[in-house]
């Protein structure tokens, strides 16, 4: 009886890691935006995708440290220890969502978070779309480093005024590559992502500042800086970078025309 019921569960847990392994993991992939520069390598013009998204895909590597740490202790603190999902933030959502009958509280780790952005974002969040979110987790865990998944995730999320990935955002909040932002430039991108409209630095600055504030101080206090290096992101003016506009628009739109005359032929 004994061997029987050890074959039968070694069986389901095979299939069940089988499964994994095979199944056909969607992750969505948005075409970059086309840039271009002049003769001295000075970009001079973008050509935003269907007029909808604005896309400059970035490396792991060329991600700043300050970056990549700042992200995890905002968003999934025990990234790089749990397997997939964050059991302790489970058990302390499922008190709180005991607790309250009104907004429920899902546990979302960043593995979680890139699979709700690839297959319902925006739906209506369940609890059977929450245990298919931990299956898919878990799947996504399997096929990918946590390095790769980290890459995925600040390339995936949404930065407002139409800018997904996070060079996107560096180049249009601060004209400026991700890797030569100051500390406190790279934190004021990572603030918009949590309600992109509510955070917007333009349209809702006071949001902004006070959230600023709140996320600096919340990172000092986890050893990512000291407190004189809190105090310098704190005191550091923010310019954000206002005019939006390409320089030389009418190369832009010729370009454009002749990319799309060409896609129109291949397509044919």
């Amino acid at each position: 009886m004994k061997i029987k019921i050890f074959i039968t569960t070694s069986i389901l847990i095979t299939l069940f890691i089988i499964s994994i392994l095979l199944f056909p993991l969607k992750i969505k992939k948005i075409n970059p935006s086309t840039v271009i520069y002049d003769k001295n390598n000075i970009e001079i013009a973008e050509i935003i995708n269907d007029k909808k998204t604005r896309h400059r895909p970035i490396k792991i590597k060329n991600i700043p440290e300050f970056t990549k740490k700042a992200i995890v202790l905002m968003e999934d603190k025990n990234f790089y220890s749990n397997l997939w999902i964050d059991f302790s933030a489970i058990f302390r959502a499922i008190i709180n969502n005991l607790k309250s009958d009104k907004k429920i509280e899902w546990a979302s780790t960043i593995s979680t978070q890139i699979i709700r952005n690839n297959y319902w974002l925006n739906e209506k969040r369940t609890y059977s779309k929450k245990i298919k979110e931990f299956y898919l987790a878990l799947v996504l865990n399997a096929k990918y480093s946590k390095n790769q998944i980290l890459e995925l995730y600040l390339n995936n999320i949404y930065f407002w005024n139409l800018n997904y990935w996070i060079e996107s955002a560096s180049q249009y909040y601060f004209w400026k590559n991700l890797k030569n932002l100051t500390k406190a430039e790279q934190l004021a991108l990572l603030i918009i992502p949590k309600n992109s409209n509510k955070f917007d630095p333009y349209k809702n600055k006071n949001n902004f500042q006070k959230r600023f504030k709140k996320i600096a101080i919340y990172l000092e206090k986890n050893k990512l800086f000291n407190k004189q290096e809190l105090n310098n992101i704190l005191t550091e003016k923010l310019i954000f970078k206002k005019n939006h506009k390409n320089k030389l628009p009418y190369i832009r739109d010729f370009l454009k025309n002749k990319l799309q005359k060409k896609q129109k032929y291949i397509q044919v």
